[in-house]
Protein backbone atom coordinates (compact mmCIF):
# COMPACT_ATOMS: atom_id res chain seq x y z
CA UNK A 1 0.00 0.00 0.00
CA UNK A 2 1.57 3.02 -1.55
CA UNK A 3 -0.23 5.28 2.21
CA UNK A 4 2.21 3.11 4.11
CA UNK A 5 5.06 3.77 2.38
CA UNK A 6 4.87 7.57 2.56
CA UNK A 7 3.75 7.43 6.34
CA UNK A 8 7.20 5.45 6.82
CA UNK A 9 9.14 7.26 4.32
CA UNK A 10 8.28 10.67 5.47
CA UNK A 11 9.39 9.84 9.43
CA UNK A 12 12.42 8.79 7.86
CA UNK A 13 12.83 12.32 6.27
CA UNK A 14 11.80 14.31 9.31
CA UNK A 15 14.12 12.90 11.41
CA UNK A 16 16.97 13.32 8.95
CA UNK A 17 15.93 17.00 9.35
CA UNK A 18 16.08 17.01 12.91
CA UNK A 19 19.66 15.19 13.12
CA UNK A 20 20.75 18.01 10.44
CA UNK A 21 19.70 20.65 13.11
CA UNK A 22 21.23 18.30 16.20
CA UNK A 23 17.83 17.04 17.54
CA UNK A 24 16.87 14.29 18.57
CA UNK A 25 14.79 11.81 16.26
CA UNK A 26 10.86 11.98 17.03
CA UNK A 27 9.10 8.56 17.79
CA UNK A 28 6.50 6.87 16.03
CA UNK A 29 3.47 7.25 18.03
CA UNK A 30 0.82 4.56 17.06
CA UNK A 31 -2.00 6.86 18.92
CA UNK A 32 -1.08 10.01 16.50
CA UNK A 33 -0.67 7.33 13.15
CA UNK A 34 -4.45 6.60 13.64
CA UNK A 35 -5.66 10.19 14.69
CA UNK A 36 -3.68 11.19 11.60
CA UNK A 37 -4.75 8.84 9.12
CA UNK A 38 -8.16 9.47 9.96
CA UNK A 39 -7.78 13.22 9.60
CA UNK A 40 -6.82 12.87 6.23
CA UNK A 41 -8.91 10.25 5.00
CA UNK A 42 -11.77 12.60 6.30
CA UNK A 43 -10.11 15.87 4.25
CA UNK A 44 -10.46 13.61 0.83
CA UNK A 45 -13.91 11.97 1.90
CA UNK A 46 -15.16 15.95 2.79
CA UNK A 47 -12.93 17.61 0.07
CA UNK A 48 -11.51 20.04 2.38
CA UNK A 49 -7.57 20.65 3.47
CA UNK A 50 -7.53 22.33 6.55
CA UNK A 51 -6.76 21.74 10.87
CA UNK A 52 -10.35 22.28 11.99
CA UNK A 53 -12.49 19.21 10.31
CA UNK A 54 -16.11 19.55 9.18
CA UNK A 55 -17.43 19.22 12.53
CA UNK A 56 -15.60 21.80 14.39
CA UNK A 57 -12.47 19.54 15.56
CA UNK A 58 -8.93 20.92 16.24
CA UNK A 59 -5.99 18.38 16.05
CA UNK A 60 -5.87 18.28 19.82
CA UNK A 61 -9.94 17.43 20.24
CA UNK A 62 -8.97 14.62 17.57
CA UNK A 63 -6.16 13.32 19.06
CA UNK A 64 -7.92 12.75 22.36
CA UNK A 65 -10.51 11.09 20.92
CA UNK A 66 -8.46 8.08 20.49
CA UNK A 67 -6.68 8.32 23.92
CA UNK A 68 -7.66 6.07 26.97
CA UNK A 69 -9.82 7.58 29.10
CA UNK A 70 -6.71 7.84 31.98
CA UNK A 71 -4.68 9.43 29.22
CA UNK A 72 -7.69 11.97 28.21
CA UNK A 73 -8.29 13.09 32.13
CA UNK A 74 -4.24 13.61 32.80
CA UNK A 75 -3.81 15.89 29.19
CA UNK A 76 -7.04 18.22 30.12
CA UNK A 77 -5.31 18.65 33.53
CA UNK A 78 -1.75 19.37 32.48
CA UNK A 79 -2.59 20.79 29.28
CA UNK A 80 -1.96 18.94 25.80
CA UNK A 81 -0.29 20.62 22.74
CA UNK A 82 -0.52 18.90 19.54
CA UNK A 83 1.38 20.18 16.23
CA UNK A 84 -0.05 19.56 12.78
CA UNK A 85 1.38 19.87 9.42
CA UNK A 86 -0.59 19.31 6.66
CA UNK A 87 -0.72 19.06 2.95
CA UNK A 88 -1.85 17.65 -0.22
CA UNK A 89 0.58 16.36 -2.97
CA UNK A 90 -0.95 15.94 -6.76
CA UNK A 91 0.49 13.51 -8.69
CA UNK A 92 2.16 14.16 -12.01
CA UNK A 93 4.48 17.78 -12.58
CA UNK A 94 4.18 19.53 -9.03
CA UNK A 95 5.47 23.43 -9.99
CA UNK A 96 9.18 23.51 -7.84
CA UNK A 97 9.27 19.45 -7.96
CA UNK A 98 9.02 18.14 -11.43
CA UNK A 99 7.37 14.74 -11.79
CA UNK A 100 5.92 13.06 -8.53
CA UNK A 101 4.78 9.91 -9.26
CA UNK A 102 6.26 7.47 -6.93
CA UNK A 103 5.33 6.82 -2.94
CA UNK A 104 9.52 7.79 -1.99
CA UNK A 105 8.83 11.14 -4.41
CA UNK A 106 5.70 12.08 -2.64
CA UNK A 107 6.78 12.21 0.50
CA UNK A 108 10.05 13.72 -0.51
CA UNK A 109 7.66 16.78 -1.71
CA UNK A 110 5.60 16.78 1.55
CA UNK A 111 8.79 16.99 4.02
CA UNK A 112 10.75 19.52 1.55
CA UNK A 113 7.21 21.45 1.40
CA UNK A 114 6.97 21.71 5.12
CA UNK A 115 10.72 22.89 5.66
CA UNK A 116 10.19 25.38 2.83
CA UNK A 117 7.12 26.99 5.12
CA UNK A 118 8.42 28.89 8.42
CA UNK A 119 5.73 27.98 10.25
CA UNK A 120 5.77 23.88 9.55
CA UNK A 121 9.31 24.00 9.52
CA UNK A 122 8.88 25.08 13.12
CA UNK A 123 7.18 22.44 14.24
CA UNK A 124 9.23 19.87 12.65
CA UNK A 125 12.40 21.34 14.22
CA UNK A 126 10.47 21.87 17.49
CA UNK A 127 12.97 20.27 20.52
CA UNK A 128 10.28 19.31 22.51
CA UNK A 129 8.09 17.36 20.70
CA UNK A 130 9.32 13.59 21.26
CA UNK A 131 6.59 11.76 18.87
CA UNK A 132 4.65 11.90 15.90
CA UNK A 133 2.41 9.79 13.41
CA UNK A 134 1.73 10.32 9.72
CA UNK A 135 -1.65 9.81 8.22
CA UNK A 136 -1.79 9.93 4.45
CA UNK A 137 -4.87 9.44 1.99
CA UNK A 138 -5.18 8.90 -1.73
CA UNK A 139 -8.08 10.98 -3.48
CA UNK A 140 -8.68 9.21 -6.54
CA UNK A 141 -10.74 12.15 -8.12
CA UNK A 142 -7.97 15.16 -7.22
CA UNK A 143 -4.97 12.50 -8.08
CA UNK A 144 -3.48 14.03 -4.95
CA UNK A 145 -2.52 13.03 -1.91
CA UNK A 146 -3.78 14.28 1.25
CA UNK A 147 -1.20 13.81 4.25
CA UNK A 148 -1.15 14.51 7.81
CA UNK A 149 1.76 14.96 10.60
CA UNK A 150 1.34 15.26 14.15
CA UNK A 151 3.60 15.97 17.27
CA UNK A 152 3.65 15.72 20.74
CA UNK A 153 5.31 16.04 23.61
CA UNK A 154 5.81 13.33 26.17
Amino acid sequence: MNEVVIEKKILVLVNKERRKHGLKPLYSDPTLKRAARSHSQDMMRERFVGHVNKRGEEPDNRVLKLEPKWMRVLKKVFGYDIGENICEVPIGVVEGYGRVSTPRQVARVAVKSWMNSPGHKELILDYEYTDTGSGVAYDKKRKAYLITQLFDKK
